[in-house]
């Protein structure tokens, strides 16, 4: 039951921020912007200062976090193949969401300045989210301070200027339930991290099981690090915590280069679980308002499927 709450209180905060939008028009959609501009950044930074206070980190600094990268980046490396092998596959042609496409920026200006602007943004995320971990942990001014209330807090806050902005952007659910995209991206994500995890399972000493259970966590940090904790142990468990964390923070930086790209929509499956809270925003403001219902289905479906799949692949072996 407790884990319905957290999927529940978001989704009354996407419908409170729709009414507001819809109620108090004064609101422009450019002010909406800009303050969820600044929200997103300091939810970064937040997330940067809770990995820096993360005991597991900073106890065993170089094994575990040269493990959780690892799985981090073969899991987002993983959803990247195997959901451009289905788009390649099925060869359909894909809408592009963000209001500006390369294209159009070379028009106006060079193909460098055009790379240039694509890389700005999660440049300036990996900075904010750097300044967080070195403030983290070089200052004892914080003391347990880790930043949990400060991110839940702004996490709605944000979903609720999502749904403000989608209230002047009104889509049709039939277009959603129709869309190929929303079945096509949880299978190329659960497939490709899984796929990612297969592999480094023959690259550490871990079981299949074990490194299934890791990958399994679709960036779910704070369930996969609890129950692979009771499962395998706290060594197993703050691997999984913070290579899910990392995958999170990856994604925060490589949506907007995605966005970019012939396929839009991986960087919804790259976000994995997180696609429904934090990465929303990074998402919506990338690939346009018109993502946002896929994004938050494909990571309600990939939430469901943590629970189970987490305990059941460790049981493989």
């Amino acid at each position: 039951m407790n884990q319905l709450i957290y999927p529940l209180t978001l989704l009354c905060c996407l419908t409170g921020g729709f009414y507001i939008g819809k109620v108090f028009k004064i609101i422009t959609k450019r002010l909406i912007d800009r303050i969820t501009v600044i929200c997103l950044s300091l939810l970064i930074f937040t997330m940067g200062f809770r990995i820096g206070r993360t005991e597991e980190v900073s106890a065993n600094f170089a094994q575990v976090g040269l493990i959780s990268l690892s799985y981090a980046l073969a899991t987002v490396a993983g959803t990247i193949i195997a959901m451009v092998i289905i788009y390649q596959l099925l060869k359909k042609s894909r809408i592009r969401y963000n209001p500006v496409s390369i294209r159009q920026q070379a028009e106006s200006s060079s193909l460098r300045t055009a790379r240039l602007k694509v890389m700005a943004e999660p440049l300036k995320l990996l900075f904010i989210l750097i300044c967080g971990f070195v403030i983290a942990s070089f200052s004892d001014v914080f003391l347990k301070f880790n930043g949990d209330i400060i991110t839940t807090w702004l996490l709605y806050l944000l979903v609720i200027l999502i749904g403000m902005s989608m209230a002047r952007n009104p889509l049709k659910l039939s277009d959603i339930i129709t869309h190929p995209d929303l079945l096509i991206l949880p299978a190329g994500t659960i497939t490709g991290t899984l796929g990612g995890g297969l592999i480094l399972a023959f690259l550490f000493e871990l079981s299949i099981g074990e490194s299934l259970s890791l990958a399994a966590g679709f960036g779910w940090y704070s369930f996969s690090g609890v129950i692979l904790a009771k499962l395998g142990g706290p060594y197993l468990g703050s691997i999984a915590f913070l290579a899910n964390l990392l995958r999170e923070s990856i994604a925060l930086l490589i949506i907007p280069v995605i966005a970019h790209s012939r396929y839009p929509h991986i960087g919804i499956g790259v976000a994995g679980a997180t696609s429904m809270d934090v990465t929303l925003p990074i998402i919506k403001l990338s690939c346009g308002d018109s993502a946002v219902p896929l994004s938050i289905s494909h990571g309600l479906i990939i939430s469901l499927a943590v629970p189970f799949l987490v305990p059941l692949l460790y049981h493989l072996g």
